[in-house]
């Protein structure tokens, strides 16, 4: 908030400023090199309980991989269209999964693994994760390389000008309309 309060002068709505920070990082993650977005990525374990992951979260962003333990060790889960879904328990197609091939697939914003992960057979899903930021509260943001937060600062800058911009020209149209307002009075 300081920051971006240093470039464009007062900005009391802070909600305002929230939302424009975190648009910011989406944006800025968008057009980051692979290197840099690795920098972004959480992992949510998957287990018998749950098994599946909503994808339509506030935090959960495009999925970088997913892997899945056979017993012994880590196998990297092969993507398959959703609408084949039904295809990866029939033996023999070429869709048809196993422990030492796993698929996933998303159906409805929710990640699917099969085999189906349990207990002792676990998955782990790495996307990218989406900030939540508080602008009076954060002074970094979490999960994002350090070097870029500037950028993010930037947009929202743009963005609380634009909004400051927008502001005075409704208070001027207002102002311009104050004179036919007080005659049509008279």
């Amino acid at each position: 908030s300081v920051q971006i309060q240093d470039m464009v002068g007062s900005f009391s709505d802070e909600t305002a400023l929230d939302t424009f920070l975190m648009d910011g990082a989406r944006e800025v993650m968008k057009v980051l090199p692979p290197d840099l977005l690795e920098l972004c990525t959480t992992t949510s374990d998957l287990d018998a309980s749950p098994s599946t992951l909503n994808l339509n979260s506030s935090t959960i962003g495009d999925v970088i991989s997913v892997l899945r333990n056979d017993g012994t060790q880590w196998q990297i889960c092969r993507k398959v269209p959703g609408a084949l879904s039904s295809r990866v328990t029939i033996s023999g197609d070429l869709m048809a999964a196993s422990k030492t091939d796993p698929v996933f697939y998303i159906k409805s914003s929710t990640l699917y693994i099969y085999p189906t992960p349990t207990d002792s057979e676990q998955a782990e899903v790495t996307h990218l994760g989406l900030p939540t930021i508080d602008a009076s509260a954060d002074s970094a943001i979490g999960n994002f390389p350090n070097t870029c937060e500037y950028l993010v600062v930037l947009y929202a800058s743009c963005k609380a000008l634009i909004r400051k911009l927008n502001d005075k020209s409704a208070l001027t149209d207002a102002l311009t309309d104050l004179p036919y307002l007080v005659l049509d009075e008279i």
